[in-house]
């Protein structure tokens, strides 16, 4: 996202870091490993931009965070975007200035920083200024797999070993004390904000929205992705050996997130002639039933999945 310019209205998240990788502001091996596990959902409909924000929610889901609405619609680049990748060594000035051209206040630029860093670890390999080889590496909290508010809480409390946001060690040594320098530039009132953990979930689900929602100029998202009601799948229509029969396959999945599992033990479908007539031919029933198979869960929704197929019926005229 940090290639926006919202001046010129280019740059944002649009798929360029994949040129981005060797120009000295993305370190690290995550970035191409990362793009070629989402290359394998690369298709005419799912961008790697678009993937990108999809990851966005899924990781934050994964460890326990809360739900960051995704929208489509993002258009790869085709060539790197602008430098401006906010590098550990800047000022807090500097720091300031990048998140305004990219379109974010100093609160919440706090924020963002306070939010990404939940997660993770600083690395010897691609930061050995500011932490030794002999360590390897260093979380940003004492939960570095949750995504919870110890980054904000401990920075606070004074407790934080956090390699960037401490006024000690070698990181401040070297200047590369990142988030003491943005936490700080307000005199801490808005990290303070975010010890609370129901201020800091509900936070970070507003600023890493914006974040993935910053995109160039011209390009349109939908509005937020939700699971559909009902939907078929993997559903087809063949016409049988001797052609007086057709074969139905497939399955129908229901969302049951709203509605108990238990309350939905088959589904009807019933016939319609092409012009919308009850006419099914021969058959003595112009329905067929998918009985339950299963049940199925994702991060925010449930859902019950129906099929009975094959399942011959009379040709209809």
């Amino acid at each position: 996202m940090s290639t926006h310019n919202r001046f010129s209205g280019v740059g944002g998240v649009d798929g360029s870091l994949q040129f981005e990788l060797n120009n000295g502001e993305n370190t690290g091996p995550g970035h191409a490993t990362t793009l070629q596990f989402y290359g394998n959902y690369l298709t005419t409909r799912s961008t790697i931009a678009d993937l990108i924000a999809a990851g966005v929610y899924a990781s934050v889901r994964s460890c326990g965070g809360p739900v960051i609405p995704l929208r489509l619609g993002r258009v790869d680049a085709v060539a790197a975007g602008l430098f401006g990748v906010p590098q550990p060594q800047n000022s807090a000035s500097t720091f300031r200035n990048q998140f305004d051209r990219m379109g974010f206040t100093q609160t919440e630029m706090i924020q963002m920083v306070a939010c990404g860093h939940t997660l993770g670890s600083v690395h010897s390999t691609e930061f050995p200024q500011i932490v030794p080889a002999a360590v390897g590496q260093m979380p940003f909290d004492t939960s570095r797999a949750a995504f919870d508010n110890k980054v904000a809480a401990e920075y606070v409390d004074g407790t934080t070993t956090n390699p960037l946001g401490t006024f000690s060690g070698p990181g401040a040594a070297a200047g590369r004390n990142s988030d003491f320098k943005v936490f700080n530039s307000d005199g801490n009132a808005t990290i303070r904000a975010m010890v609370d953990a129901t201020a800091f979930r509900n936070t970070c689900q507003t600023v890493l929205q914006k974040m993935i929602d910053v995109v160039p100029s011209g390009v349109t998202l939908t509005d937020p992705i939700v699971p559909y009601a009902v939907k078929p799948v993997g559903m087809q229509l063949t016409l049988n050996s001797g052609g007086t029969t057709f074969a139905l396959s497939g399955s129908i999945r229901v969302r049951t997130t709203s509605l108990p599992a238990s309350s939905i033990t088959n589904i009807v479908l019933t016939w319609k002639d092409r012009n919308g007539g009850n006419s099914c031919g021969s058959s003595a029933t112009c329905s067929t039933t998918a009985t339950l198979q299963g049940v199925a869960t994702g991060f925010d929704d449930s859902f019950a999945v129906c099929s009975t197929f094959p399942n011959s019926m009379a040709r209809w005229h």
